[in-house]
């Protein structure tokens, strides 16, 4: 028995200070700019435990698009999810990666959930920050969710970048939930 608990207690603290940390990582990872639209989204998932997954989609692959400056862009085409009348309303979560170059020092990047042709809940793009300009290929993740009423809806994912830059993989998975 003091064998145990010679381990356990060290084990607890370092999980106490893992989640601590990680914690204030996961609060700072996302910022949203007014410049694309005004307004503040909530980006956690709260709503969905009461829910049951209707379906999901995955798709990804080489983009190969040049996303010109100020301009969103499309990386992957619309996908149909379909909100029961029965379940509405529903939970659209979209959780993708897009990677891109690293072109220019101080641009910054953003990732739009589209939902029905326009950013879900008008609240924006959520930013990444800036880059750093290093040539190199980076690829930010993100979990967005928007609520959406009974009926057919699309879904797509944009890219926005303040100086233009090469998009190359992307993937994206798309759930709804009612």
């Amino acid at each position: 028995m003091r064998k145990v608990s010679a381990w356990v207690a060290p084990a607890v603290v370092a999980a106490a200070v893992l989640v601590l940390a990680l914690g204030g990582v996961a609060q700072a990872s996302h910022h949203v700019s007014p410049s694309l639209k005004a307004g503040v989204h909530n980006n956690s998932v709260t709503n969905i435990p009461s829910h049951k997954l209707i379906k999901s989609d995955f798709s990804g692959g080489f983009s190969g698009v040049t996303a010109p400056a100020g301009t969103l862009t499309a990386v992957d085409a619309p996908q149909a999810l379909n909100c029961p009348a029965t379940k509405a309303p529903c939970t659209i979560v979209a959780t993708y990666g897009i990677e891109y170059i690293d072109s220019t020092a101080g641009s910054r990047t953003a990732e739009c959930l589209i939902v029905d042709g326009s950013t879900f809940d008008n609240n924006g793009c959520a930013f990444e920050g800036s880059d750093e300009g290093s040539g190199l290929y980076e690829t930010p993740t993100l979990v967005q969710e928007a609520s959406v009423a009974a009926g057919p809806h699309t879904v797509q994912v944009e890219f926005y970048s303040d100086s233009g830059t090469s998009v190359a993989y992307w993937t994206a998975q798309y759930s709804i939930y009612g």
